[in-house]
C-alpha cells in the first residue's frame, strides 16, 4: 500500500458533491441518516442511540491519523450539508489486495443520483490510491436502489442472492455481492473518456444487443407475443450529448409547473389508474416520478428510471429515460406531458446519463419532437426489419 499521508484536508470532488475523511463535528448530520429506524437494510446500521455515532466518528477520526488505516470513511456533501457517507474499507482482505466499498445517503436526498456520483469517485480513490487489484460491494437483495448503484459505477455480480446474517439484528436475508477488478476499472476508464472525446454513438445493430441485454428473455414474455404483426412498437434513444433543449419551447401561465412528486402515492396510483390501469403495478414508495402540475394537482406523470452502465461495441453507455408517461384525460394537447418528458431529459442530461431512453412505445413523432429517434421496432415475432 502505498505511504500514508495525513488527509484531514484531502477532499474528492465530483460534478455535485465534495467527500471528505470524517472528523469531529459531523455526529449530528451523521446521526440524521445513520439514526434513521426506517433503515433496515444496512448490516451495521441504524444507530440506536447518539452517542454510538459519536462513537463511530471517533473511531474513524483516529483511523485517518494512524498509519495502519484501513477503514477509508468519508462523508458526502451536497451544497455544503452532510448528506450521507461512503467507506472503502481493507479491514477483509489478509493482504489487502481489495476492498469493499459502502455507502449510504440521507432518505431526503435519494433518488438523485448521489449515490452513484459518490460511489464513482469513491471507485476511483480507491483504485488510485489504495493500491487494490478488486473491489467489492454489497446489498440487501430488498435493497434495488443499491444494487444499480453496483452496476452504474460497472460492477458484476459474482454470487447470485447469498445469505448473510446481520450482525446488529440477526435477521438473514439474502445479498448481492457485486466485484470489479483493477483491470475492468481501467479499461472502463478509458472507454469512458473515448466516447466523450471521441464522439461514438450506438448504432441500430449494437442497439438490439443493448435492449436484449437490459430486457432478458423479453420475446418469450405473453404480453409481448401477443403484439399484433401488423402493429409493431418502437424503441427510441436521444443522445444526451446532442440533446437540444430549444427544440421544443412550450410557455404556460404560473399555474402550470414541473417537478417531483412527493405526496400520497395511492393518491398518484389513482390517477395513473385513469391513464393506463395496469401500470399502476409499477408505482411503489421508492419510485422515481416526475410530474407536471396544475396548481398543485397532477396532470401528467411518469417515472425517471436508470437502466444503468452497459458495455456495448467496446464502449461504456449509462442510459436512464421516463418511464410510463402519461397525462390525464382533461388535460391533454395543451403541451404539458411533453413539456414533462423534456424536463426530465434535462436532468438526465445534467446527470451524466449518456443516453435517455424510450420503452415501448407507439408515440413516436410526438418523442421525436424532442430528437428521440427509433432504433428498434419489434412485435409478438421479434424485431422488425
Amino acid at each position: 500500500m502505498k505511504e500514508h499521508i495525513k488527509r484531514s484536508k484531502f477532499e474528492l470532488k465530483t460534478e455535485r458533491l465534495t467527500l471528505r475523511p470524517i472528523r469531529l463535528g459531523d455526529e449530528e448530520a451523521i446521526h440524521e441518516y445513520a439514526g434513521d429506524k426506517g433503515i433496515t437494510m444496512m448490516f451495521f446500521l441504524p444507530n440506536e442511540t447518539f452517542e454510538e455515532t459519536c462513537d463511530f466518528v471517533r473511531e474513524n477520526v483516529a483511523e485517518w491519523d494512524s498509519p495502519d488505516q484501513t477503514d477509508f470513511e468519508f462523508v458526502i456533501l451536497y451544497d455544503g450539508k452532510i448528506i450521507g457517507g461512503c467507506d472503502a474499507d481493507l479491514s477483509h482482505s489478509e493482504d489487502r489486495s481489495y476492498a469493499t466499498l459502502g455507502w449510504i445517503i440521507n432518505k431526503e436526498y435519494r433518488n438523485r443520483g448521489f449515490a452513484s456520483e459518490a460511489a464513482h469517485a469513491l471507485l476511483d480513490y480507491a483504485f488510485e490510491n489504495l493500491d487494490i487489484e478488486k473491489a467489492y460491494a454489497q446489498c440487501d437483495i430488498n435493497n434495488p436502489t443499491s444494487y444499480k448503484v453496483m452496476m452504474n459505477i460497472g460492477m458484476t455480480c459474482v454470487n447470485d442472492k447469498g445469505t448473510r446474517t446481520y450482525p446488529r439484528t440477526g435477521k438473514t436475508s439474502g445479498e448481492y455481492t457485486c466485484l470489479i477488478t483493477r483491470e475492468e476499472w481501467e479499461s472502463g476508464n478509458q472507454m469512458y473518456k473515448k466516447e466523450k472525446d471521441g464522439r461514438e454513438y450506438i448504432t441500430k445493430k449494437q442497439y438490439e444487443d443493448l435492449f436484449l441485454e437490459m430486457n432478458p428473455g423479453y420475446f418469450a414474455r405473453d404480453y409481448v407475443r401477443a403484439v399484433p404483426v401488423n402493429e409493431p412498437a418502437s424503441e427510441m434513444l436521444l443522445c444526451l450529448w446532442d440533446f437540444d433543449e430549444e427544440r421544443y419551447d412550450k410557455s404556460f401561465g404560473e399555474e402550470i409547473s414541473f417537478g417531483y412528486y412527493h405526496g400520497d402515492m395511492d393518491k398518484l396510483k389513482e390517477n395513473v389508474a385513469r391513464v393506463v390501469p395496469h401500470w399502476v403495478n409499477f408505482f411503489d414508495e421508492d419510485s422515481k416520478v416526475y410530474c407536471g402540475f396544475i396548481d398543485g394537482e397532477v396532470a401528467s406523470f411518469c417515472q425517471i428510471e436508470d437502466f444503468g452502465v452497459h458495455m456495448i461495441g467496446g464502449m461504456r453507455w449509462r442510459i436512464g429515460g421516463p418511464g410510463c408517461v402519461g397525462t390525464l384525460p382533461e388535460f391533454r394537447n395543451k403541451g404539458i406531458g411533453l413539456s414533462m418528458v423534456k424536463e426530465v431529459t434535462k436532468i438526465l442530461k445534467e446527470e451524466k446519463y449518456d443516453y435517455s431512453y424510450i420503452h415501448y412505445t407507439y408515440e413516436t413523432e410526438w418523442y421525436g419532437k424532442l430528437g428521440y429517434e427509433t432504433f428498434v421496432r419489434w412485435n409478438g415475432k421479434g424485431f422488425v426489419v
